[in-house]
C-alpha cells in the first residue's frame, strides 16, 4: 500500500477521563483540549466510556455534559466496562456484569440524541484473561452487539502522563517538559515503524492531562508520516 493511503483510527479510552480524582471543571477543560483539535482536523473517533467515572463525587451532570459534548461533536462512544475491571481478576461472570453496567448511562445518552447504542468494546488493561473465560466473554460482546476494539499502537500516554504529573507536583518544570518531549518522541517512533504495514492502525490515547496538551503534536506527526484518518471500524476491517 502506498504510503499515502495509509490510514490510522484515532481511540480514546476512560472517558471522562484517566485522572479519575480531577474536578468535572479540570476533565472538562482536558475534554475541550482535545475535541476542539479533532474538529479542527475534521477527525472523528471513538471515546470508551468508564460509567463508574461519570457518577464520580457529585459531578454527574457535568460529566454526563462531558459525554454529550463528544456525541454533540460527531464522536462515537464505546463500552470500556462500568469499573475499568481486569478479566482475568474477576472472572467470566463479573465481567459481564461489569459491560452491563457499563451501557446504562452512556446508551441512554445515546438514545436520547438518536444515536445507536454503543457497538465497540475495548477491554480495560488490554486484558482479555485467559481461557475458557476468554472464549465465553467474546461470545457475550457478540450476543450484545458489540465489536472488540483491537489496537495496533499502544501510545503509553497514561504512563507518561503519570511521571509528567508527578514531575510538575514537586515544581520541576524541566523535568515534565523532557518527560512531553520523550512521548513525542515514542509516538513518532511507532508511527514510522508501522507505517509501511499494509493494515490500517488503530491508535490507543487517553483522555488526560498530557494527552490534551499534545494532541495536535500528535495528528502533525501522523500527518508528517502521511497519515489519512479513517474510522474505527474502517481500520479494524483491514484486520480481519
Amino acid at each position: 500500500m502506498p504510503a499515502a493511503a495509509k490510514e490510522i483510527a484515532l481511540t480514546f479510552d476512560d472517558l471522562p477521563c484517566n485522572e479519575f480524582a480531577l474536578p468535572a471543571e479540570c476533565v472538562l477543560r482536558i475534554n475541550k483540549k482535545i475535541l476542539r483539535c479533532l474538529g479542527r482536523e475534521h477527525i472523528r473517533t471513538v471515546g470508551f466510556v468508564n460509567e463508574n467515572a461519570i457518577h464520580h463525587r457529585s459531578e454527574t451532570n457535568g460529566r454526563k455534559k462531558i459525554l454529550k459534548s463528544w456525541i454533540k461533536s460527531g464522536h462515537e462512544l464505546g463500552n470500556h466496562t462500568a469499573s475499568h475491571s481486569k478479566l482475568s481478576q474477576v472472572g467470566y461472570e463479573n465481567f459481564c456484569q461489569d459491560i452491563l453496567r457499563g451501557e446504562v448511562t452512556t446508551n441512554g445518552i445515546l438514545k436520547k440524541y438518536h444515536r445507536r447504542p454503543m457497538q465497540f468494546f475495548r477491554y480495560p488493561f488490554l486484558d482479555i484473561g485467559p481461557e475458557p473465560d476468554r472464549s465465553a466473554v467474546k461470545s457475550f460482546l457478540r450476543a450484545h452487539g458489540y465489536t472488540i476494539a483491537r489496537i495496533t499502537i499502544d501510545s503509553l500516554d497514561w504512563s507518561y502522563n503519570a511521571k509528567y504529573q508527578r514531575a510538575l507536583k514537586v515544581g520541576d518544570k524541566k523535568l515534565a517538559n523532557s518527560i512531553r518531549s520523550a512521548f513525542l518522541v515514542h509516538l513518532r517512533t511507532q508511527f514510522h515503524t508501522m507505517a509501511n504495514r499494509p493494515q490500517n492502525e488503530i491508535l490507543l490515547l487517553h483522555v488526560c492531562t498530557l494527552t490534551s496538551l499534545c494532541v495536535d503534536d500528535i495528528v502533525g506527526l501522523l500527518r508528517k508520516e502521511k497519515y489519512s484518518f479513517c474510522s474505527l471500524g474502517r481500520a479494524l476491517e483491514s484486520w480481519k
